[in-house]
């Protein structure tokens, strides 16, 4: 068994490898344009056809990759149709994109993370979500082709998002750890809680780290000018121009941002409350730059507070551990984590380069890799970290292709807000929300770090699509700043 020591200077390999793929890749990063082939023309009308549908195609067999059944194995089956149809209509498999190499490392990856799987079950469901998202990711980023299908798949976006919290307020299993909140959550009804993994509800944690995704995007077009938030001109169908108009309607925005972020704050989750207050601060750091030296201690007061608050909850944690006594808050306190992240490091200095397996790790903590805070009987769920569980599940290979995920979707971020003018100074539509969804990034990021939502959960599709819009807005803006220069 390899010691766990040594996966420190692995880690340290693994972020370099992670940030210079990601640099290279983004580099190369130019406005997507269809490649023209002499059989593109004489292409069957049928490949035509389903090229055009592949994304209502996905939408539509979404519940099939959600709740895996005998009919999930079809649904998987329509996705290489679909790229084979776009290959013979447009010349080409998938879309060229700056995430291509690190997706197809954790595509690699997924098929081993399930032949090392004790039991080949456990990881089918977590394998086709993952397979999911990367389909959705590319079909978005195939019918992304200009500003109007941009403003339609966002508003769908935001939707998905609503639609997320409403269906959290009748399905979440709440927990009771703020008393006025906690009588406010049990007045709710559970109507949907038969549709979580175990029948009891959605986790509020889970919940919490998904609205990320959607609160800040939300909260970003708000702060845009009031001049940028005029209804766009028409184009197409009368359906797909109100589709396209919605995000830029100030009433519905507000709905859908109420919504979310009131759904997130029943949620009582601490680590994404957190999270959810340093991307309010980082928000307000683009924003408003002559307010940057306050936010600056603002923000280290924050840390210092919430230091001593980790400090004091370990100690308590520790106490009641001691004494017998467990219980669902007590398992989500920092201390149970920090036992939690020793149990996943010891299984990773185990199996380096394949993993233990999709899903595997609920299973085997127990048995193989016992925290000594955590009974046996306590289902724990995942690793508590999202890059934890990346190794777990996919192997070092599969936490390098998930780390450069996540460093080139930050970096393309990063060139289009600094390519542009100061927030503060009335700057396009697009780079409002450009910073919106980097916020919704950092608040991600921050939150995996003591929780995992994208590679364990039903919601976890949303960062894909999140990764293709994304995408899309680097497209669009590349295409901006070219005709601006011509």
């Amino acid at each position: 068994m390899i010691n766990w020591l040594l996966l420190v200077p692995a880690a340290l390999v693994i972020i370099v490898l992670a940030f210079l793929w990601a640099r290279t890749s983004t580099d190369q990063f130019e406005p997507r344009t269809f490649p023209r082939h002499a059989g593109a023309s004489r292409v069957a009308g049928l490949s035509a056809i389903l090229v055009r549908a592949e994304l209502p195609i996905l939408v539509l067999t979404l519940p099939l990759f959600l709740f895996t059944s005998p009919w999930t194995v079809l649904a998987l089956a329509a996705i290489p149709l679909l790229w084979g149809a776009r290959r013979l209509a447009r010349g080409y498999l998938l879309p060229h994109t700056p995430l291509d190499w690190p997706i197809a490392l954790m595509a690699l990856m997924i098929p081993v993370g399930l032949l090392v799987s004790p039991y080949f079950s456990w990881g089918v469901g977590r394998a086709t979500l993952l397979i999911y998202g990367i389909a959705l990711y590319y079909a978005l980023v195939d019918w992304i082709v200009n500003r109007h299908t941009f403003d339609i798949a966002l508003s769908l976006y935001l939707l998905a998002g609503g639609a997320m919290a409403l269906l959290a307020l009748i399905g979440t299993d709440w927990q009771y750890k703020f008393p006025f909140l906690g009588d406010l959550t049990q007045a709710l009804p559970r109507i949907a809680n038969t549709l979580s993994r175990d029948q009891t509800g959605f986790h509020p944690n889970i919940v919490a780290g998904a609205l990320l995704w959607a609160i800040f995007p939300l909260l970003a077009l708000l702060l845009s000018p009031a001049r940028e938030n005029t209804d766009p001109a028409p184009s197409g169908s009368r359906l797909s121009t109100w589709l396209a108009s919605l995000s830029y309607g100030r009433l519905p925005l507000v709905i859908l941002l109420l919504l979310t972020a009131g759904t997130l704050v029943l949620t009582q989750s601490r680590g994404a409350i957190a999270s959810a207050a340093a991307g309010v601060g980082l928000l307000a750091w683009l924003r408003w730059p002559r307010f940057r030296p306050a936010i600056a201690v603002g923000a280290v007061a924050a840390v210092a507070l919430v230091s001593v608050a980790l400090t004091l909850e370990i100690s308590v944690a520790k106490q009641t551990v001691a004494a017998g006594q467990f219980s669902v808050s007590a398992a989500e306190n920092f201390a149970v984590r920090i036992d939690t992240w020793q149990s996943a490091l010891r299984a990773i200095s185990a199996h380096p380069v394949e993993g233990i397996g999709l899903d595997a790790f609920r299973h085997l903590l127990p048995t193989t890799y016992p925290a000594a805070s955590i009974p046996d009987t306590y289902d724990i769920g995942h690793a508590h970290n999202q890059f934890l569980q990346a190794a777990l599940d996919l192997g070092l290979p599969g936490l390098l292709a998930y780390l450069t995920l996540w460093i080139a979707a930050g970096r393309m971020l990063w060139l289009m807000l600094a390519r542009n003018t100061p927030l503060s100074t009335g700057s396009p539509r697009t780079i409002y929300l450009a910073a919106g969804v980097a916020t919704a990034l950092f608040a991600s990021f921050l939150h995996g770090m003591i929780d995992v939502v994208v590679m364990v959960s039903k919601p976890g599709v949303l960062f894909w699509a999140m990764l293709a819009f994304i995408t899309a807005l680097g497209n669009l803006t590349a295409k901006q700043r070219e005709s601006t220069l011509q």
